[in-house]
């Protein structure tokens, strides 16, 4: 998806209440959305940019009909653009009815929750990233349901002293050289509400 000249960058920070629409398609840049803030992110709106790293809420709002797409400018190789980045503060966050691809470049998934996040990510698509499409890493309690991964799907990972919940669920993995990787080294509390429902094909 080729950045159009009437792209809509978007701002370094995000500091208040924002809703996004497909009239603004696509949405570029490398924002951070700041902690008790929301961005609201409606059917059909396509992202063609870095990273999005968020520190408050991320909520995407798209529809079978009309998913998301969060991609790179070129499409033409995995890894073209870095992830979506949860970070501690963003557990009311939600994204439904996505097509995330091209992603991955900076090392770790397409979507990478850190900081014991606990987004729902669910309904959506991933195909042709570099690495996982979505990588836990510092565990919390994130949902990843219903969704379907062409490539490496799922990494759930806790040590140390880190506390959460597996809640991994019926998502449908094909290629790729992992599936679903659920590594619990911590000496905290990990507890394992849902692993069950997957498909994984090589």
């Amino acid at each position: 998806m080729p950045a159009a000249a009437s792209a809509t960058a978007l701002p370094e920070e995000i500091k208040e209440n924002t809703t996004l629409t497909a009239a603004g398609n696509p949405y570029t840049g490398n924002p951070t959305i700041k902690a008790g803030v929301t961005l609201t992110v409606k059917p059909g709106v396509q992202f063609a940019l870095y990273n999005i790293n968020v520190d408050g809420t991320l909520k995407v709002e798209g529809t079978a009909e009309e998913p998301v797409v969060f991609t790179s400018a070129k499409e033409e190789a995995p890894g073209e653009w870095c992830s979506i980045d949860f970070r501690a503060g963003s557990g009311a966050s939600v994204v439904d009815h996505a097509v995330i691809k091209y992603g991955g470049g900076c090392g770790g998934g397409a979507i990478r929750v850190n900081g014991s996040a606990s987004p729902r990510i669910i309904n959506s698509a991933f195909s042709k990233n570099s690495s996982y499409g979505v990588n836990v890493s510092e565990g919390g309690a994130p949902e990843v349901a219903d969704n379907m991964f062409f490539g490496s799907g799922v990494s759930y990972a806790a040590a140390g002293t880190k506390t959460g919940e597996v809640n991994i669920h019926g998502n449908f993995v094909e290629g790729g050289p992992n599936g679903i990787i659920a590594n619990i080294t911590s000496t905290g509390s990990v507890v394992g509400k849902n692993l069950g429902g997957n498909t994984v094909i090589k």
